[in-house]
């Protein structure tokens, strides 16, 4: 089993969550709401409030809070990957030759790869990222699509690479 959102959001460091959280805040995304919402509740602060801070300050709130829910830390763990690890996701993807656009799957994913495939494109990242900058694109993209993704737990085993780190 691969690590949740929420535990890669609580074991992260500082600088990764702020970056995860700046990442989130840069586009418009409906689920800023949702964000809002919780800094809001959590400061104590009117929800106009909350939604007039800059950007920066949203971020810097939200990367200092331990509970955000699962959702939420999902979501902002895919927006740091989209922005500070493009070059990891191209990588996976080029290792299975799985059409993308600078890490994002192009159109309908092809057949589900093969545990093999899956364990040999997982050496490759290790190789290349570390096994705890693998581990955890590997969990939130396990997260992502629980089916198409299902032999990530067997192939990482298969590469050397405990699913989680406890």
């Amino acid at each position: 089993m691969f690590d949740t959102a929420t535990h890669l959001w609580r074991t992260a460091d500082k600088e990764t969550r702020l970056q995860a959280a700046e990442a989130y805040w840069k586009e418009d995304r409906p689920d800023h709401v949702q964000a809002i919402a919780f800094i809001a509740q959590r400061l104590k602060l009117r929800p106009k409030t909350a939604r007039n801070l800059p950007p920066e300050r949203k971020a810097a709130y939200l990367a200092q809070f331990d509970s955000l829910g699962e959702a939420m830390c999902a979501q902002l763990w895919t927006a740091f990957h989209l922005a500070h690890r493009r070059e990891m996701l191209s990588t996976f993807l080029d290792a299975l030759a799985i059409p993308h656009k600078q890490g994002l799957i192009e159109g309908e994913p092809p057949a589900q790869p093969s545990v093999e495939a899956l364990a040999s494109a997982i050496r490759q990242l290790v190789e290349r990222f570390g096994a705890g900058e693998a581990r955890r694109y590997l969990s939130i993209l396990a997260l992502s699509d629980p089916v198409y993704w299902s032999g990530l737990a067997e192939a990482a085993e298969q590469a050397g690479l405990p699913a989680t780190a406890g």
